[in-house]
């Protein structure tokens, strides 16, 4: 363990604590011992850990699939892409896009080439306000259900998740 400054600040109902240069919010009361009142800082002994990860508050960008459309049966029609779209809020841009397909029977995520991953795997897509992900036909297994997820952040590091697009993979049925 390592001594760490904490510095706290109280605003309007919400405390803010400055833990090893990271800012971190709390909504729950942060409690300083009596000793401790009007003191800018304290120092504390806390395990290594990694820095806190701050969420930018507000907004997150839109992003939906379109296709596949969900709870559809696709074989031989299938198109051999996924699509979909993502709008930034004003004066942002879209700066990345990435989709996680799960076959729901094998409970395995598309790796990019195959479905062989044991957890959700996001695959970085082609195009942001308009966008694709080639997927074969042959990479799917006739009768098993599909789900597909995309995420979009945003050029202030927000992330806007999609809906869960299903769709159901019956090899060459029309």
């Amino acid at each position: 363990m390592r001594a760490r400054t904490i510095l706290l600040l109280p605003v309007a109902g919400l405390s803010l604590a400055m833990i090893g240069g990271v800012l971190s919010a709390h909504t729950a009361g942060i409690v300083v011992p009596h000793s401790y009142a009007g003191q800018p800082s304290i120092t504390v002994s806390a395990p290594e850990e990694a820095p806190a990860v701050l969420t930018p508050v507000g907004p997150t960008p839109e992003v939906s699939v379109t296709y596949p459309v969900d709870g559809t049966s696709y074989g031989s029609d299938w198109a051999g892409v996924i699509t979909g779209t993502a709008s930034p809020e004003a004066g942002r841009t879209i700066t990345s896009v990435s989709v996680a397909i799960e076959d729901a029977a094998t409970q395995q995520w598309w790796s990019g080439s195959s479905f062989d991953d044991n957890s959700e795997t996001f695959v970085q897509v082609t195009g942001t306000i308009a966008w694709t992900l080639p997927i074969a036909r042959a990479s799917f297994t006739s009768g098993d259900d599909y789900s597909v997820i995309a995420q979009a952040t945003d050029s202030a590091g927000k992330i806007g998740t999609s809906s869960s697009a299903r769709m159901t993979y019956n090899g060459n049925v029309l």
